[in-house]
């Protein structure tokens, strides 16, 4: 039986966040685990972005920022910029090396890799986890492993791949991200492509679906290549690197905490992915910081925090429950909204930290504005700073 205070369960972004809290806490001498099924943390590329709209322990980390960004739809392109936030992106391995610098050099804690939950029976005092290296007690754990699958649960999803691409020549445009390209929307299937450029040769291309069903990988790669020679004509490149995801746009994936006092759902399994959105990393930073000031204040019982406020997943709800009855709605309706909201409202209300005038000007700038207005802040209450 290996002990320790604090058991965590999978060691992807929510995972090491909270190990690197709980060190930066100064509580690590109660002792860390954490169990990783993989072989190695981070296999794959991964990539996280966001606006630095609230301060976190990954700075060092961030490669690149841009205070430009687009929209474009049906051959109209909205620009927008702030002087008050960038949009940043964090490479996974940028990342997993800020953190292991923080992790590896403290003898309380320990990563073991390849080691499979197999149960996790909660005691009054204690929980023991069963795995294939064998049984694991914590006085508390931490879960992150994922929630749902495809084809099995009939959810919306945003799904995406990405390939990092190399050019021979200078031909990329670095100042400006763009966030959604609608050129060849779909009226059937939501999809656009994003692009993150890092230097004059270096870009990301990512090809966005929403779907219920898991999306063969051509359909990403024809949207892909279309996009590029759109973009570049017949230059040359290589795809140095590819990256592949699934997040959940719906609420209701992630799994119910009832009943439970030390174990506590993190990361995707506690819904850390903003619905209507799929930013997770600022809501993972948030997280942790509040699960360990409640190690901090010696609370016995673990409470799921919270992250979004009752008005933001009201609108939220709102959203998708349109996008699913009315798909070709949403280009438009986004694209009105970059244009009509301020830039750096839009920017708190995507990042889930927006003030009363914020909530105002997005609600504003949508058909059927009353009845949103009134919905919004029949929720409201002291949860909108």
């Amino acid at each position: 039986m290996k002990d320790s205070d604090f058991l965590i369960i999978g060691g992807g972004c929510s995972g090491i966040s909270l190990a690197v809290e709980i060190v930066a806490a100064g509580l690590e001498n109660r002792g860390i685990t954490i169990l990783e099924s993989h072989n190695h943390l981070f296999q794959s590329n991964k990539t996280w972005c966001f606006w630095n709209t609230q301060p976190h322990r990954f700075q060092s980390s961030i490669s690149k920022r841009w205070k430009k960004w687009t929209i474009v739809h049906s051959g109209e392109i909205i620009r927008c910029s702030s002087n008050q936030y960038d949009y940043c992106h964090i490479s996974s391995s940028r990342y997993i090396e800020s953190a292991m610098k923080r992790l590896s050099s403290r003898a309380q804690v320990k990563i073991f890799s390849a080691t499979r939950v197999e149960q996790i029976v909660e005691h009054q005092d204690h929980v023991i986890v069963s795995t294939n290296q064998g049984d694991f007690r914590g006085r508390y754990v931490f879960d992150s492993r994922p929630s749902f699958s495809l084809p099995d649960q009939e959810i919306l999803t945003q799904q995406f791949m990405g390939h990092f691409l190399e050019f021979d020549g200078d031909c990329v445009e670095a100042d400006s991200v763009t966030l959604m390209d609608f050129s060849d929307f779909d009226q059937s299937l939501v999809s656009f492509i994003y692009e993150l450029p890092f230097d004059s040769r270096n870009t990301l291309v990512e090809a966005t679906f929403f779907a219920k069903h898991h999306l063969d990988k051509k359909i990403f790669e024809t949207a892909i290549e279309k996009a590029v020679r759109k973009r570049y004509g017949e230059a040359n490149y290589r795809i140095t690197s590819t990256e592949y995801g699934i997040i959940p746009m719906s609420a209701d994936y992630a799994i119910s905490q009832e009943n439970k006092k030390r174990v506590l759902n993190i990361g995707l399994r506690a819904g850390m992915a903003r619905s209507s959105t799929g930013y997770a990393f600022l809501n993972i930073q948030r997280s942790s910081a509040e699960i360990v000031n409640q190690l901090r204040n010696g609370s016995t019982e673990l409470n799921p925090p919270t992250i979004l406020s009752p008005t933001l997943k009201f609108l939220d709800r709102v959203f998708l429950d349109r996008l699913c009855q009315e798909p070709q709605w949403f280009a438009a309706a986004v694209t009105r909204l970059f244009k009509q909201v301020p830039t750096d409202s839009m920017v708190r209300f995507l990042s889930g930290s927006p003030n009363s005038s914020d909530i105002a000007s997005v609600v504003g700038a949508m058909p059927n504005k009353t009845a949103l207005l009134l919905g919004a802040f029949s929720h409201a209450g002291a949860d909108i700073a």
